[in-house]
């Protein structure tokens, strides 16, 4: 798992067995890669059973940078600051925007090339929330997508309820 799943209580990954029930996470990845990417799934486990997941995808579009308060940021770092704000912005963490829907990704080069900078703006495409019996099987699975939501319950062997 990656080092941020410890810390957080969840973790990141590249892809998911969507055919599988609960879904599967596939290919773990760190929570910078998932930030950088254009599409990553987000996973709660306990133990071996998966809590809750969910699928993200990103939206990038180029942005001009203010070259005078680009001056005070280090260089070779990525900086992540808040879509909605006034200038000069304030630099966050990773951890500090995971929830924000859009943000600003600013890259300052080591080499003094000219910075860059992005708006993301991130969509939740579903959320899947899963309870289970004491036996380990699945009891409960609820959930929701972009057109709509549901539940479907299990009896202690796994079958559908009707």
């Amino acid at each position: 798992m990656p080092s941020s799943a410890t810390a957080t209580g969840i973790a990141f990954y590249a892809r998911a067995n969507l055919y599988s029930l609960p879904i599967r996470p596939e290919l773990p990845i760190g929570e910078a890669e998932a930030e950088a990417a254009r599409a990553h799934y987000r996973f709660s486990m306990e133990g071996t059973r998966i809590r809750w997941a969910e699928k993200w995808l990103a939206e990038r579009s180029p942005v001009a940078v203010d070259a005078q308060w680009t001056l005070r940021l280090a260089p070779g770092i990525h900086y992540f600051l808040p879509a909605a704000g006034g200038l000069p912005p304030q630099a966050r963490s990773l951890v500090d925007i995971r929830e924000e829907r859009a943000y600003f990704r600013v890259e300052v080069f080591p080499d003094g090339r000219a910075p860059t900078a992005e708006k993301v703006v991130r969509n939740r495409t579903f959320r899947h929330d899963y309870e289970y019996w004491n036996n380990g099987t699945l009891k409960h699975w609820h959930f929701e997508t972009e057109s709509g939501r549901g539940d479907e319950h299990f009896d202690q062997l796994g079958h559908a309820l009707k």
